[in-house]
């Protein structure tokens, strides 16, 4: 059975963005788009959704603050909504927070979006708490990283790779490069897939 997202979020630019990374995983993943606060409280009222992502702003930010104080643990447990904001101040934080929430977000972190999407959705398990084990590989660009990443992960991987170079320290190993990324991804048969497209 497909899961339901409800994303409540006035900017297309957004949606549309979003829509794409989890396009990928449209056979399970079912992405219903609403602009404010009315429109999501009408699609709640018609339908189930098994997770929502929602903007602070939709379209004032007392909006985004009544409609989560109208869903969170009533219509949908709090793991399963994320909260959307423009600036993750230490305020915004404490505010979202208060309600209950534990997934907040920076409007342009689609890496950490997608992710809690797909871990809440079963499609990535979360991620362990121990050291990754990674095997030596043969002698491999940083193109080669980057296109066995992209044919592994789809869309996300490009989010993944940036996000893995930031961490990596001595950009002469490579190696390095490949383990941060198989600690993202986290997942054994992906890992497997990357390792075999970089042999």
């Amino acid at each position: 059975m497909a899961t339901s997202i409800l994303v409540v979020k006035p900017e297309v630019e957004f949606s549309s963005r979003l829509t794409a990374l989890l396009s990928p995983h449209a056979a399970t993943l079912s992405v219903h788009l609403v602009k404010n606060r009315k429109e999501a409280l009408d699609a709640l009222g018609k339908a189930s959704f098994q997770q929502i992502v929602t903007s602070l702003r939709i379209p004032g930010v007392s909006d985004g603050y009544r409609f989560l104080g109208q869903i969170v643990n009533k219509t949908i447990e709090s793991k399963k909504i994320i909260a959307v904001v423009d600036h993750k101040t230490d305020g915004v934080q404490a505010g979202i927070a208060a309600i209950g929430l534990e997934h907040i977000y920076a409007a342009d972190d689609f890496e950490g979006i997608v992710r809690v999407i797909l871990r809440n959705a079963g499609l990535v398990s979360a991620p362990a708490k121990r050291a990754v084990s990674v095997p030596e590989t043969p002698a491999v660009t940083v193109a080669e990283v980057s296109s066995a990443l992209s044919r592994v992960m789809g869309p996300v991987g490009s989010l993944i790779f940036k996000n893995a170079q930031k961490q990596w320290k001595n950009t002469l190993d490579n190696n390095e490069l490949i383990q941060i990324i198989v600690a993202e991804i986290d997942e054994a048969e992906q890992i497997k897939q990357f390792y075999n497209l970089l042999r």
